[in-house]
């Protein structure tokens, strides 16, 4: 099997969450308070924000896919806390070791694919970045419905299953060699510790990757974009679903897998349609879905009006990866520089993501979903407005990356 096509396996397989969409109700039941649960699933950004640039440092000592390895592995590791015992401080744990192991893996991935390409084969890269990110829809779709209908038999069975496909992948990954001689399989550590450690011979460090201001954009709309849509799918909407609305499981897992559905279609067919209507018509586009996904929400509380919503919540969701990643992912990076700016991306995401579900948990415990999902659309009405402006109103001067968060 191509590199190729194990990388495709690697995705389809390691986004199999079972357990992602009825992640809150196993919190809930475990008789936690809303502030606390919200907390919980905020730890897991916290630590993709902190730990954004471990990855560049794992490089220095392992190839690409033994650290995507080591990520899954660790995902793998914090199920199994999560599910050995009910103590606050052992979920903690768990949804610790988790986010470390997603950081690990979520910007790794990306480097891989595009070194699998000659610097020339950019379009290819795109496009199979594309194609792969939607089958990773498809795979977190089914999965979640899956994952759903099973809880009804046993709380941990989905988690059984997400541990499973953890293993899975990181064997499948481990397949995947990198291209070139076996000198130049070396070269991404050797860049890795270039990246990781600063450059002497002054009395500062010098940065050790620099972005335009387009660049910073695109990372900007990523995080923003994925941060205030998933932190509602994660964390807010099955509470509206399972506690307010008291439906079903199945109809529960078919609800929210309407956000991965529709993801799945906008991850295929972002980058095309960014190429015939034009990527800024496209991104605002995604960012009037976005805002009206959360407005419907606020304003028609009710099981037609909330699925509709997910639907186009993971409708403007789905192709901001696709999008951002082929902007950020030029040709003549290196593999460690690739690594950085897509670590620096997850980390603005991670940023914003904890922060929503850290005030969203207390807004909706406080003054209820209505008042919550009017806050979420008029504070990402507000920053989107601004990251926009700095766009228009932004130098063409390079920027660098860094361990700080990201402007």
């Amino acid at each position: 099997m191509s590199n190729v096509a194990l990388f495709y396996v690697y995705r389809i397989v390691s986004r199999c969450y079972f357990h992602l969409p009825i992640l809150f109700i196993f919190f809930y039941r475990q008789d936690l308070s809303l502030p606390v649960i919200e907390l919980m699933l905020a730890a897991y950004g916290l630590v993709v924000m902190l730990t954004a640039k471990w990855n560049v440092k794992a490089m220095r000592r392992m190839a690409q896919p033994k650290v995507i390895a080591l990520g899954e592995c660790l995902k793998g590791l914090g199920l199994v806390l999560l599910i050995t015992a009910p103590h606050p401080a052992v979920l903690l744990a768990g949804q610790i070791v988790c986010g470390l192991g997603y950081s690990l893996a979520a910007g790794t991935d990306s480097s891989l694919l595009r070194s699998l390409f000659e610097e020339g084969d950019q379009e290819k890269y795109r496009r199979t970045e594309s194609s792969s990110a939607s089958f990773m829809f498809l795979s977190v779709l089914l999965a979640g419905i899956v994952g759903s209908v099973l809880m009804e038999s046993g709380m941990r069975i989905p988690f059984y299953l997400s541990i499973a496909a953890n293993a899975v992948s990181a064997a499948v990954i481990l397949g995947i060699r990198e291209a070139g001689s076996s000198g130049s399989r070396t070269a991404p550590r050797a860049e890795a510790a270039q990246a990781a450690k600063p450059e002497t011979g002054g009395a500062a460090a010098r940065p050790a990757l620099e972005l335009t201001s387009g660049q910073r954009f695109w990372r900007r709309y990523y995080s923003l974009v994925r941060a205030f849509t998933l932190a509602p799918f994660v964390g807010f909407i099955p509470f509206l679903l399972n506690r307010t609305l008291n439906i079903g499981m199945l109809q529960f897992g078919l609800v929210l897998s309407l956000f991965t559905l529709l993801g799945f279609v906008s991850a295929r067919y972002a980058v095309r349609v960014g190429a015939a209507i034009g990527e800024n018509k496209l991104v605002i586009l995604t960012t009037v879905l976005s805002l009206s996904s959360m407005l419907l929400l606020a304003l028609s509380p009710h099981i037609a009006s909330a699925a509709l919503a997910v639907a186009v919540m993971g409708l403007a969701s789905g192709g901001a990866r696709p999008l951002a990643v082929g902007q950020l992912s030029g040709p003549g990076m290196k593999p460690a520089e690739r690594t950085a700016v897509l670590s620096s991306m997850e980390r603005m995401y991670g940023f914003w993501n904890a922060f929503l579900l850290v005030a969203g948990g207390f807004a909706l415990d406080e003054f209820g979903f209505r008042v919550l999902m009017l806050g979420l659309a008029a504070g990402f009405l507000l920053v989107s407005a601004v990251s926009y402006v700095m766009r228009r109103t932004g130098s063409s001067a390079p920027h660098s990356v860094s361990g700080e968060l990201p402007s």
